[in-house]
């Protein structure tokens, strides 16, 4: 015997199956777009841990090669301060040298002077004006050249013997001060400067200082 199934009811299941059907492809396309999602911020995660990773190493890389430049610019530098401080020394030495050769140099001329001493009455050549022994033994050059530029005049001014002896003011006034003190030259007022004049037949001797 064949059940009768009423019309309204096949019709009934029928629309319950394809609302099934529905659902069931509803579902796998959510979860396709789940798993898609998912799927993609795990990539997304990998490819950020990886770009972290790599920033990582390529960084140590840079501070690695920062530093070597770093080492071999201060390597450069240390051997131009060695270069300079070897010429330094070589300029010292070189100084030391010369300063010695001139301090032997004047050594040997102050003692060749000393021992150079006249027994006769110093005499200037041009006025033929005397002055004592010890007088001549002990002028110095500058001193003599005092004396003689005074002997052919009837006596100058400082600035006068500084203009003619190419000497500074400083230098004559010590010279013109030495030989007033020791009685080789005289000196008196003309106006407002001092008036130098060569002390004839002066018996006076220079003191040693």
């Amino acid at each position: 015997m064949i059940a009768y199934i009423p019309s309204y009811l096949i019709q009934y299941l029928t629309i319950v199956a394809i609302l099934v059907g529905i659902l069931s492809k509803f579902k796998r396309d959510s979860l396709k777009k789940e798993n898609k999602a998912k799927s993609i911020a795990i990539n997304s995660d990998i490819g950020l841990t990886l770009r972290s990773v790599i920033s990582r190493v390529d960084w140590a890389a840079y501070e690695a090669e920062v530093a070597n430049l770093r080492s071999e610019v201060a390597l450069g530098r240390l051997k131009e301060l060695e270069a300079e401080i070897m010429k330094l020394r070589e300029y010292l030495a070189t100084a030391f040298e010369v300063s010695a050769e001139l301090d032997r140099r004047f050594s040997s001329s102050v003692f060749e002077g000393k021992e150079i001493k006249s027994k006769k009455m110093y005499q200037n050549e041009s006025s033929g004006i005397e002055l004592p022994v010890e007088a001549g033994n002990k002028l110095s050059s500058t001193e003599a050249q005092v004396v003689n530029l005074l002997s052919s005049s009837e006596g100058m001014v400082a600035r006068e013997i500084q203009y003619k002896l190419n000497m500074s003011r400083e230098h004559v006034s010590r010279l013109l001060s030495r030989l007033v003190d020791h009685g080789v030259l005289l000196r008196s007022r003309k106006g407002r400067q001092f008036l130098y004049q060569l002390k004839k037949n002066s018996q006076n001797s220079v003191n040693d200082k």
